[in-house]
């Protein structure tokens, strides 16, 4: 039964006075969720028709509709209906790579006026665009939350595409159920409803894990007020690719070798997940660089994220797409920006192991770890390592020998002679402590002149 406009005018002028101001990282969501039980509202369609004008508001978790009735309602608390957008919703994510009149029709269609439904979905998404992006939540940031504020909230941050991983405490994230939540109008608070970890993400492992990890921290960085330049995020990509060896002309982007490298870094457990990317076509990355998909923001989040596995610094990529970089003057080169390894080097190479090992247990290519050590950083970490482990291996070699009944200098020699001349040569000092010394009658020296 729908409510008489008069009567929910009157409640709103009550009732939302008391609406909860949004903390740090929260959801529009989340905090008209905490308004709901504020307000003691037995319905939740009542809470949608005071807030936003519509009795349905609650199942479109994502970006409802009326945010006009909301903006108005809250007398400047959470600012006009383009800054809830891009501040509260996914909206701080989407709205960057949308054209100047698609940013205007995606803040249109977010405030329609009373009994109009529009399918708004930032522009080209299908109706499903609220179960493409389940609520997501992580266990240590609730409690967090609970301990800070004493209630616990969705985060901006959790609901981005593409994230499975909590960026801040390195855990898995679990969901909502979509066809659970997309059953009734409910408005949900994390505890409240049951939420489970995806197999494929709390069984992620080896080059999955990484790959997770980076693309949660890449969506984040994506986020942001100011629009971004898609030529000039396409220019920043195609150089990139091209310092790391995937392309080799700038001006032509092969898609099958394109779309080898990026087999390397995603692997098929988190393709099924990211069903809009169609990896197994092998040209939904070529068609970004030719403007057909290059609204879609997961897809640049996944090309920033495989270059940040390569090393790249995606941060320079950012800055230049925000138009933050000056330009250089025609007739001088651009001078490319050192190569930083990622997390997943500095674990792997920091134990001194081979380039051939290092890539077996990556699964990347052995030019990927090549290019990892252009960071001075990690060859210097790596280096150090190296000689931490042949130091190691020879020592224990030496100390074997001992043990096994050699007594004087010239049997240790005789049963470990290339650990014992590399030790003399570079630890003397670690040999004559472990070694008993000289003896003349054993150890006979050259003599250099009669």
């Amino acid at each position: 039964m729908p409510f008489d406009e008069g009567s929910i005018a009157e409640v709103r002028e009550i009732l939302c006075t008391h609406f909860p101001e949004p903390v740090p990282e929260e959801t529009l969501y989340s905090a008209c969720a905490r308004f709901h039980r504020l307000s003691a509202n037995r319905r939740p369609a009542l809470t949608g028709a005071l807030l936003f004008g519509d009795e349905r508001a609650g199942r479109r978790h994502c970006a409802p509709q009326g945010l006009k009735t909301l903006a108005r309602t809250m007398r400047g608390l959470l600012g006009a209906s383009a800054e809830i957008l891009q501040v509260h919703t996914l909206g701080a994510l989407y709205l960057r790579f949308m054209t100047p009149s698609g940013r205007e029709e995606a803040i249109a269609g977010a405030e329609p006026s009373s009994g109009e439904r529009r399918k708004f979905q930032f522009g080209w998404g299908s109706v499903r665009f609220d179960l493409q992006h389940p609520l997501r939540s992580c266990a240590t940031c609730l409690q967090e939350d609970v301990t800070r504020h004493g209630f616990a909230t969705w985060q901006l941050r959790h609901q981005l595409p593409g994230v499975w991983l909590c960026a801040r405490h390195q855990s898995p994230l679990a969901r909502v159920l979509p066809q659970q939540h997309m059953r009734s109008s409910t408005w949900l608070l994390p505890g409240e409803i049951g939420c489970e970890v995806p197999s494929w993400v709390g069984d992620a492992e080896g080059t999955t894990w990484p790959f997770l990890l980076t693309i949660a921290e890449v969506c984040a960085a994506l986020c942001g007020p100011r629009p971004i330049d898609r030529t000039e995020l396409r220019r920043a990509v195609v150089d990139a690719l091209a310092e790391v060896g995937v392309v080799r002309a700038q001006r032509a982007v092969n898609s099958r070798v394109l779309h080898q490298w990026l087999r390397h870094h995603v692997r098929s457990d988190a393709v099924s997940e990211f069903t809009e990317l169609r990896m197994d076509a092998g040209t939904w990355a070529s068609e970004m660089f030719n403007g057909l998909r290059s609204q879609h923001p997961l897809r640049w989040a996944v090309l920033c994220t495989c270059l940040s596995l390569e090393g790249v610094d995606t941060q320079s990529i950012l800055s230049r797409a925000e138009g933050s970089t000056a330009p250089f003057l025609p007739g001088f080169e651009s001078s490319t920006h050192q190569l930083t390894a990622p997390r997943v080097a500095y674990e792997i190479l920091g134990q001194g192991v081979t380039l051939e090992a290092a890539a077996e247990s990556a699964a990347v290519p052995h030019g990927t770890v090549v290019r990892w050590l252009k960071d001075p950083d990690l060859r210097k970490c790596w280096t150090k390592a190296c000689a931490t482990a042949l130091f190691d291996r020879h020592a224990a070699a030496l100390v074997a020998a001992r043990s096994s009944g050699y007594r004087t200098r010239q049997d240790v020699r005789n049963a470990a002679p290339a650990s014992f001349l590399w030790m003399q040569r570079n630890h003397p000092d670690w040999l004559d402590g472990q070694l008993p010394a000289r003896d003349p009658r054993f150890d006979r020296q050259l003599r250099l002149w009669n």
